[in-house]
């Protein structure tokens, strides 16, 4: 078996000393390159605090529906945190803004970070096993809601199709009751 430190040795593969800074340096500048690239957008810090000023409306507007939300609440000894959570007929529902302000999606600019896209599917997988139901609300028909009543009808839209999911979900899983209703 090769010496690993002679496998990785640039003198051992007839590279010379000269090749070697130029391939260090050419590599060094890309990655500076790519972490320029990387980093946030000046609008960055905006959008997250926007995000945060919506799930406060969205907290008191639950409060003043009769739910008690509760706020960071960290799952599966810190795996996970739930933004903003209810807990609705035994079902543990994690409210997550969906897409973009201009409504536009945020799976897609997900996915065009894979680190964040491959953080998101992890966080809710985490979710899932400790029992809770990720759902969406779609920040772009949130922010166009002309008011607070129309608000609570995207909400009451959002929380009625999770309960009739479970309640379907229910129905065929021949669960407890053996699912025969």
């Amino acid at each position: 078996m090769e010496d690993t430190r002679q496998a990785w040795d640039g003198s051992s593969r007839g590279t010379s000393p000269t090749q070697l800074t130029d391939l260090t340096s050419g590599l060094l500048r890309d990655l500076t390159a790519a972490a320029a690239a990387a980093a946030p957008h000046p609008a960055a810090p905006r959008a997250a605090a926007a995000g945060a000023e919506v799930l406060s409306e969205v907290e008191a507007l639950l409060l003043h529906m009769g739910i008690t939300p509760g706020r960071g609440c960290i799952v599966g000894e810190g795996l996970a945190e739930v933004e903003l959570g209810v807990f609705v007929n035994g079902v543990q529902i994690a409210l997550e803004l969906s897409g973009n302000a201009d409504g536009s999606s945020k799976v897609l600019s997900l996915k065009a970070d894979p680190k964040k896209f491959a953080e998101q599917r992890m966080k809710d997988s985490i979710l899932k096993a400790h029992g809770w139901t990720v759902v969406e609300l779609p920040l772009g028909q949130w922010l166009s809601a002309k008011d607070n009543h129309a608000r609570q009808h995207l909400l009451l839209e959002v929380l009625k199709a999770v309960m009739a999911e479970k309640e379907e979900q229910h129905k065929h899983s021949g669960g407890c009751c053996g699912g025969k209703h």
